[in-house]
């Protein structure tokens, strides 16, 4: 499984866990649980890639690996009270700044030196300018998160929220909310695991603009609540499985195996024309019947169709 372009806080315990499964992280800000990114495995049957992702302000571990082969390059493990706890791994950490010592650790490249991000009060961990780690990673350019925070972007939750991420390929969940959780879930893709969405007993799952396609079941929840808006769920065996659960769904496409769970306001099932599902290109086209068929207008789904930009070219032969 892979986890891209995303950002996750927030989360009770671990905000991401890979256990007896190979994975990625890649171009990922995680900040703000009780460990960032914990990995366990049966040695020598799996591995692990972390890749241009920045962890910091976790409460525990910044990433705990155990038992398994894994790689960190280009990123930043930073102000977590242990960034980086690893025991029978074989581990190369390479081109990234983690405050801690990689003494007997394979690699080239590394720094440790404070990453003095833009405003880490309002949780905007991008670099300035005339940061050293601007140049440190290894084709010459910077290394941690270098998705699209803003000053701002990322206000005070009372619960966590998983945002513009990508869980691609495999596995038996992408997300599973334990008992008596609540977690937000924004413009967020999920694609080809055997339950996308898992809610326990007890959860709620709020949210909206999200892509759910090619899983055993899209949303699989379990005497939970969930208010979403503006997503889709496409190409599921199953889109939702209730299970005696509060679903309230709206303004969403629902597609042909929805569990009869068309009733939400606003909802269709209609296929949402992907620009290119099968390359896993989940954006809208333009004419999709998604496009502004959403809360208050908006665009369906994690991926918007592009719009013109009103510009033109004019070239002379």
């Amino acid at each position: 499984a892979t986890i891209r372009n995303c950002l996750i806080y927030g989360a009770h315990d671990k905000n991401i866990t890979f256990f007896k499964s190979s994975g990625a992280v890649d171009n990922c800000l995680i900040f703000g649980g009780r460990y960032g990114i914990f990995f366990r495995e049966v040695p020598g049957e799996n591995s692990l890639s972390v890749q241009q992702t920045t962890v910091i302000e976790e409460s525990s571990y910044g990433a705990r690996i155990e038992n398994m082969k894994a790689s960190i390059d280009n990123s930043i493990l930073w102000d977590n009270p242990s960034s980086l706890f690893h025991f029978g791994v074989d581990l190369t950490v390479n081109h990234s700044d983690i405050d801690a010592s990689l003494v007997g650790v394979p690699g080239t490249g590394n720094l440790r030196v404070p990453p003095d991000f833009m405003d880490p009060d309002l949780k905007d961990f991008r670099l300035p300018p005339d940061s050293p780690l601007q140049t440190a990673g290894a084709d010459g350019g910077p290394i941690g998160w270098q998705g699209f925070p803003e000053p701002g972007a990322f206000p005070a939750s009372p619960i966590p929220r998983i945002s513009n991420c990508e869980f691609i390929g495999g596995g038996s969940a992408a997300i599973t909310v334990h008992r008596e959780t609540s977690v937000q879930i924004d413009q967020t893709v999920v694609d080809g695991f055997e339950r996308g969405i898992r809610g326990k007993v007890g959860t709620l799952l709020r949210g909206g603009r999200n892509t759910v396609v090619d899983c055993g079941v899209g949303l699989s929840l379990d005497q939970s609540e969930i208010d979403w808006h503006s997503s889709i769920l496409w190409d599921n065996t199953v889109n939702i499985e209730p299970n005696q659960s509060n679903v309230q769904v709206r303004f969403s496409d629902l597609g042909p195996r929805n569990s009869g769970r068309l009733s939400g306001e606003g909802n269709i099932s209609q296929d949402p024309l992907f620009l290119n599902p099968e390359a896993g290109n989940y954006r809208l086209k333009s004419n999709s019947p998604c496009v502004e068929s959403g809360l208050e207008g908006i665009d369906m789904g994690a991926l918007p169709a592009q719009r013109p930009t009103g510009k033109s070219t004019l070239r002379l032969y």
